[in-house]
């Protein structure tokens, strides 16, 4: 990418960030059906207890053969720092880009960390990774307009399962708008013996074509009804008001009753 196109990216970024942002918050109607979204669900109540950003059940213990599969750190893993020195479990750590990998070199020797170089898609293969500013995240979704890609490996969560020789009982995703299609494919194929819980962030395209926001509306819907017929506990786990992204929703389902 050009030099010119860079600084073109970033004045578009800011214009975004600042004007159409003030724009969709107060009058778009993506916005209603983003916060109606919200109201359907309950908040974490008093089993749990915060965990870095997140939340999980305060009396759960841990089997020896039980571990976390988590997705998407960047340079972040206070989640499942936590999760260790709260109930002592292992977690898998999957993140392609390179602040992750150069982030994750400090902890190699971190037993209770095992880090892999790979990003979690429907299929495996090797795919591209936008980055929309040069601080960002990585996503699978192609922007419009991105400051930089790189092509990595992915792999699906049948070949995450089968190549971790412990039982994943928790997932956690915080994947850059991939995750609906994921929890698609995950609960329509009903492969997810030995998972227990479900740590999700879903990101809309608010930003994208009126056809990407209507079918993360179909989406999104579709996993709602999914969910319901099978009866799993789903929760919102809650937000800091001036950080909240209201964009995204965040929740914490429990499978224990499948």
């Amino acid at each position: 990418m050009t030099k010119f196109i860079k600084i073109f990216h970033l004045i578009y970024v800011y214009f975004v960030k600042f004007t159409l942002l003030r724009i969709f918050k107060n009058f778009s109607k993506n916005r209603k059906y983003i916060e109606s979204l919200f109201s359907k669900f309950k908040v974490v109540d008093e089993r749990f207890i915060p965990v870095a950003n997140y939340y999980f059940l305060k009396n759960f213990n841990f089997k020896d053969d039980e571990v976390i599969a988590s997705f998407g750190i960047g340079s972040d893993i206070d989640f499942e720092i936590a999760m260790f020195n709260n109930f002592n479990s292992k977690s898998y750590i999957y993140d392609p880009t390179p602040r992750s990998k150069e982030f994750m070199s400090e902890f190699k020797d971190k037993e209770e960390f095992i880090y892999r170089d790979k990003g979690l898609a429907v299929t495996n293969g090797k795919k591209s990774f936008y980055q929309i500013r040069p601080w960002s995240d990585y996503t699978i979704n192609k922007p419009k307009i991105y400051f930089d890609d790189i092509e990595v490996d992915f792999v699906n969560l049948n070949q995450v399962f089968n190549e971790i020789s412990e039982k994943v009982i928790v997932l956690k995703l915080d994947i850059e708008g991939a995750a609906l299609d994921i929890m698609l494919e995950l609960f329509l194929s009903k492969k997810f013996e030995n998972l227990k819980f479900v740590i999700v962030e879903f990101e809309s395209p608010f930003f994208e074509k009126k056809d990407k926001f209507h079918e993360f509306k179909q989406n999104i819907e579709k996993l709602i009804k999914i969910l319901e017929i099978s009866n799993f506990e789903c929760l919102r786990i809650p937000k800091d008001k001036k950080k909240e992204k209201f964009v995204t929703l965040e929740l914490f389902i429990d499978l224990r009753n499948k």
